[in-house]
């Protein structure tokens, strides 16, 4: 039984299952049409590529994305610039508003607020810490407080392990977001990060369901399974 299989059994009881038959992107558009999205929060952007993914699937929405890092953000603001439905905040989002540093990694993809553990660089060597960066921290709720989008939100987090705070600081915003799609990890790969049961458990207790998982990263030395792609949705009247 390999790692999907795995967790396919493990999140039955929740009506969740693991799909591989159609691209993401596409089983991502079809719950943006049934939910009738029509603003995506894009946060931990990185160069783009989530947003440009989103135009490419026929996303014509707001899209509001978040990337803390200076030179990753260069290449965000380039990717939206034509964009006038697409805005851009060199900002890091979290529980508290306050300066901060990042861990800048070498691949940048894995830069964090939270320090790298070995089994991270076991696995990504090119996700090695290669210097820090002073960062603006925000509450998403001042941000994008409540009611300001008036649209059924999507909620994307990819934070390398800082999920928890951004949901902390997103109380009020969260009364507008019908679906999150969120980076889980199996396994420890930054310090002091929550693991999949514990992010299954707080979306839980704010009124998400999980209905689907798709593998994300995994171990190239073994195949094994170190995160995955979890959608929580609030449950739809009938």
């Amino acid at each position: 039984m390999d790692a999907a299989q795995i967790l396919q059994r493990t999140f039955l009881r929740f009506g969740a299952h693991i799909e591989r038959a159609r691209p993401a992107s596409a089983r991502r558009a079809k719950l943006i049409e049934d939910l009738n999205i029509d603003a995506v929060l894009d946060v931990g952007a990185n160069t783009g590529q989530y947003g440009s993914g989103l135009r490419n699937a026929g996303f014509q929405g707001r899209i509001i994305s978040f990337e803390p890092l200076s030179g990753a953000f260069a290449e965000l603001t380039r990717a939206a610039a034509a964009d006038r439905l697409w805005d851009v905040h060199n900002i890091a989002l979290s529980d508290s508003e306050r300066q901060g540093q990042i861990h800048v990694a070498k691949n940048l993809v894995s830069s964090s607020l939270l320090e790298v553990l070995p089994e991270h660089l076991a696995a990504a060597p090119d996700s090695a810490t290669v210097g820090v960066q002073d960062v603006e921290l925000r509450r998403l709720n001042s941000v994008v407080p409540a009611g300001a989008l008036d649209s059924p939100i999507l909620l994307k987090l990819d934070v390398q392990g800082h999920e928890l705070a951004v949901i902390s600081g997103a109380t009020s915003t969260l009364k507008d977001v019908v679906l999150v799609e969120c980076e889980m990890s199996i396994v420890a790969l930054y310090r002091n990060q929550p693991l999949l049961r514990e992010t299954v458990n707080l979306f839980s207790s704010i009124g998400f369901e999980l209905i689907q998982l798709e593998r994300g990263w995994y171990d190239v030395r073994d195949g094994r399974t170190l995160q995955v792609d979890g959608f929580f949705a609030r449950p739809q009247p009938d």
